[in-house]
């Protein structure tokens, strides 16, 4: 951060909360040591992802088997596409 706030003159402070606010609203994602990067963009492909691994640890932690969340998945997925756009 140091060379960065020199390169753009101001004050290392400053830097460091742009970056925290950065990482408040999702853009960067900071791993202490290893650096700072761009957070990767919100696409259909990443919000599926996080909704999966989401119902994934939900069900686990209700008991759920991957076969039986499966099917408890298949069982509601119509219902719920048939409701997309419908309004």
């Amino acid at each position: 951060m140091r060379a960065l706030a020199a390169e753009v003159e101001v004050a290392v402070n400053t830097v460091a909360k742009a970056f925290r606010r950065l990482g408040e609203a999702g853009l960067v994602i900071t791993r202490g040591r290893a650096g700072t990067v761009v957070a990767p963009l919100d696409t259909a492909g990443t919000r599926a992802e996080r909704a999966a691994r989401a119902y994934a640890t939900t069900v686990a932690e209700l008991g759920y088997d991957a076969q039986a969340a499966s099917r408890l998945l298949a069982a509601v997925y119509d219902e719920a596409a048939a409701s997309v756009g419908s309004d």
